[in-house]
């Protein structure tokens, strides 16, 4: 709950972070970049996430690989646990030959927790993916959306956030595939405002665009970031 006169950002968590990784041993670096936004009512949630990350390796026959999503989701209180929303974005990962994928839809859902501490919702529904291959394969499709999201929050100093989302996609119009992704991202806060975090990540593709591309991509990110 929020005070009676609660200005936008009262209602408001915003945060942005950095990370940088190094091994000298394969002599890879991992530049990271992550910012997420959400905005509560009582009656409209809008959630938004950036991820950015760049994996450079020092041998000259490897070349580059990059991965990045900017994703938007919307939800409609409709009762105390139900609620009706939109979902839309674009990702990008050179790891699956994936050079880009657009996509939009709409879902209903049921939140089997939602507490001051505990955020926790199913939801189903279906999308239209327009995708493209680093090899210029393109392919338009529908996807059905299953997705179970827990969100933790605890606010006495300092800060933590746990935050686990599954989100699994499987194909209406091309049979037989089907796609999963699924991030856990932890935060905890160092000094006032300041928040040190750590992210796991895992996409798969039963049958991407390519046939001799990767069918999977996970890693583990770090980085250092400021709450406004």
């Amino acid at each position: 709950a929020w005070p009676v006169k609660a200005t936008f950002w009262d209602k408001v968590d915003l945060d942005v972070s950095l990370g940088y990784d190094y091994a000298k041993s394969t002599g890879i670096t991992n530049f990271s970049t992550a910012a997420d936004f959400l905005y509560r009512t009582d009656r409209h949630v809008y959630d938004a996430t950036l991820r950015m990350d760049l994996t450079r390796q020092s041998q000259e026959e490897a070349e580059d690989q990059r991965r990045g999503e900017l994703s938007f989701n919307y939800q409609r209180i409709v009762s105390t646990d139900r609620f009706r929303g939109l979902i839309a974005g674009i990702e990008k990962n050179e790891a699956l030959d994936l050079d880009w994928r657009l996509f939009g839809g709409g879902v209903a859902g049921l939140y089997l927790a939602k507490t001051n501490h505990n955020w926790w919702h199913i939801s189903g529904g279906a999308m239209a993916t327009r995708e493209r291959s680093l090899t210029g394969e393109e392919n338009s499709s529908v996807e059905g959306i299953l997705n179970t999201r827990w969100r933790h929050f605890r606010y006495a100093t300092p800060e933590r956030v746990l935050d686990t989302n599954l989100l699994i996609f499987p194909s209406l119009t091309d049979t037989g595939r089907w796609r999963a992704d699924f991030r856990t991202t932890f935060k905890l806060e160092l000094i006032v405002d300041l928040f040190w975090s750590m992210e796991f990540y895992a996409t798969y593709d039963s049958d991407p665009l390519d046939d001799t591309a990767s069918k999977s991509d996970y890693g583990i990110t770090t980085g250092l970031g400021w709450k406004f």
